[in-house]
């Protein structure tokens, strides 16, 4: 499922961090299904390699928000 920008942009840094611990699991595992053979959904991994880096975007973006505001 895909999630906005804006509804990333609401959650927390943590909340971040915990999705992207997620999705890297979920990543991790679909490539050893992969070579194993057993992928149901070619286009899961890709999927979800994109939310990853839309997640992480959203979250550096925060941080660096965050380092401007406090000098």
């Amino acid at each position: 499922m895909r999630k906005s920008v804006s509804d990333l942009q609401a959650k927390s840094n943590k909340e971040l961090q915990k999705e992207i611990e997620t999705l890297r699991g979920e990543i991790a595992k679909g490539m050893l299904d992969l070579t194993t053979g057993t992928v149901k959904d070619m286009n899961a991994i890709e999927k979800k390699r994109k939310q990853l880096a839309v997640i992480s975007t959203v979250l550096r973006e925060k941080e660096l928000v965050e380092m401007l505001a406090v000098k």
